[in-house]
């Protein structure tokens, strides 16, 4: 599980990863696909935004639960 209030960035990074940054881990997710993978990022920054800017209002059903393949920390 990621805080989101504590992100610093949510990158696409190689072909279908994306690096999820906050100031404690880095996390690699995998989609499968290009145009899943941008998706997945837009959604993520929608919630790490408001997640960040209107503290407790944030709903459970802004809170994305990422069903992805493969979940596994950055290496670099």
């Amino acid at each position: 599980m990621v805080d989101l209030r504590y992100a610093i960035s949510c990158e696409p990074s190689g072909d279908k990863d994306i690096r999820l940054r906050t100031n404690q881990k880095s996390i690699k997710l995998s989609a499968d696909s290009v145009p899943s993978r941008d998706e997945w990022v837009k959604a993520i920054r929608k919630v790490i935004f408001k997640a960040q800017n209107m503290g407790d209002s944030v709903k459970v059903s802004d809170i994305i639960c990422l069903k992805i393949a493969e979940i596994r920390p950055c290496l670099t």
